[in-house]
């Protein structure tokens, strides 16, 4: 399994353009999943093309939410491939008409038998088997996520080995609280997006060793 950032506001590898948003491809044996499309396809597709994407080859988006940052690449990204199939949560009945199947999803769905969506009031995060644990991409204000990783546990009964966090997070206040709760919820993590610098820090000093460091071009492999 292997996870590239393709879309964000921090640079993980020279060459490519960070920009305020966030996207995700997770390539499995299974299936080749896009989460979020960042904020303008143009930089989206132009950093795909950089790392050796092709967007055609992609057979699911997932869009976390609807905000500009993690959506405002679809549209660009639909006219190279059309027929892709794309998740949202089941109370998104209101969207732009576009190509691609929309599957909305109500409570959880199974992609394949190693990967599952799962909603969590209007947000939708990624959930991966893997063999230490769960991988879980979600996407929210931190109390949000914290939720979500919540109902992960219970649905799949398995502990999560690496937590990809594109959160929200840019004021101090309780901030020491906040990473101690993901802590006791999560073996790893990878705060990017708009989690800002001081935050970092405090998350990586609080998980050490399984604090992972990444941004716009970076790849986990798992």
């Amino acid at each position: 399994m292997n996870i590239k950032i393709i879309y964000d506001n921090n640079s993980g590898k020279i060459g490519l353009n960070p920009s305020w948003g966030f996207s995700c491809l997770v390539k499995t044996p299974e299936k080749t999943i896009l989460f979020d499309t960042g904020g303008d396809s143009t930089i989206l597709l132009d950093n795909m093309r950089k790392v050796g994407i092709d967007p055609a080859e992609i057979d699911i988006i997932i869009i976390s939410h609807l905000h500009s940052d993690h959506i405002g690449g679809l549209q660009g990204l639909l006219k190279i491939n059309p027929q892709v199939n794309i998740y949202l949560p089941s109370n998104w009945i209101k969207m732009k008409t576009c190509t691609g199947k929309i599957i909305h999803v109500k409570d959880y769905q199974e992609i394949s038998p190693r990967i599952l969506a799962v909603t969590q009031r209007n947000n939708l995060s990624l959930v991966l088997d893997g063999k230490d644990g769960l991988i879980v991409v979600a996407s929210r204000i931190p109390k949000k996520v914290l939720k979500m990783i919540e109902k992960v546990k219970k649905i799949k009964k398995r502990e999560i080995y690496l937590l990809i966090a594109p959160f929200c997070l840019h004021t101090t206040d309780d901030i020491k609280k906040t990473v101690d709760s993901f802590k006791a919820q999560v073996k790893k993590i990878i705060p990017c997006h708009c989690c800002g610098e001081p935050q970092k820090i405090i998350f990586q000093e609080k998980f050490g060793k399984n604090y992972i460091e990444a941004g716009v071009g970076s790849t986990i492999k798992i």
